[in-house]
């Protein structure tokens, strides 16, 4: 298998969050305009420790639907955590 570039596990998320943190204004006007709207599905690959993949989920609001994939299974169980804390309901994961 290739090497994950991107440093895994906790330290890769702490770094991803300061990423998303900066790229934050960025990436939410760069939804606004690729019209992101209530009710969407969106799929996010590569989510990571799902910054990006909550804030499509904030977007679509309960009516859309939001599904992250990501290859770093410690970091893809913590965005599960995140994303269990901010209330958000998780139907399945292949965790």
């Amino acid at each position: 298998m290739a090497r994950y570039i991107i440093r895994g596990g906790i330290e890769g998320k702490k770094r991803i969050e300061v990423l998303a943190r900066v790229m934050r204004p960025t990436t939410t006007r760069l939804l606004q305009d690729a019209g992101l709207a209530s009710g969407m599905t969106c799929l996010g690959l590569g989510c990571g420790g799902g910054d990006v993949t909550l804030q499509l989920a904030t977007s679509v609001g309960p009516q859309g639907q939001v599904i992250g994939m990501d290859m770093d299974e410690i970091k893809l169980d913590l965005a599960r955590q995140t994303a269990t804390r901010a209330g958000w309901v998780m139907f399945g994961s292949t965790g």
